[in-house]
């Protein structure tokens, strides 16, 4: 996890697929859905077709978004 100081905000538009999840006493994450179920990112960095699928899904919505 990384501080929110640690990053630098270079635009105020969120794509229309993302989410909010978050515990008040733990954490806060801004994504899409699929993003943030978990054991996404293990299934993704596993190399598993679903996750890489379902990422580049998400990514290019993100990227028709901001063009």
């Amino acid at each position: 996890m990384y501080k929110a100081d640690q990053f630098e905000m270079i635009s105020n538009v969120l794509p229309l697929n993302w989410v909010v999840s978050y515990d008040a006493d733990s954490y806060f994450e801004l994504a899409p859905k699929s993003w943030i179920t978990p054991g996404f990112w293990e299934a993704y960095f596993d190399g598993e077709p679903e996750a890489i699928q379902l990422f580049n899904t998400e990514k290019n919505i993100i990227f028709k978004q901001n063009t």
